[in-house]
């Protein structure tokens, strides 16, 4: 799986959750410009950032594997 991918998939998953990257953010401990560049696939992620990120959307990485397909099939934004 490449940076873009999971950055997609990510996005999809906290656009589910209806939370802004400023929430996200605030609730991992982080800043939305760092998840903005995550989402994006333009930043290298950390395992511990991957898991923060699920944990505060109540999600897991069957979640993830499904989003990220789902993500995969929808025309890029």
């Amino acid at each position: 799986m490449d940076a873009i991918s999971l950055g997609r998939g990510l996005r999809l998953l906290r656009e589910r959750a209806g939370l802004s990257q400023e929430r996200l953010a605030e609730a991992i401990g982080s800043n939305a410009a760092s998840l903005s560049r995550i989402e994006a696939g333009s930043r290298d992620v950390l395992w511990s950032s991957v898991t923060r990120v699920l944990d505060a959307l109540g999600a897991d990485l069957h979640y993830l594997a499904d989003a990220i397909d789902e993500a995969a099939e929808q025309p890029e934004q």
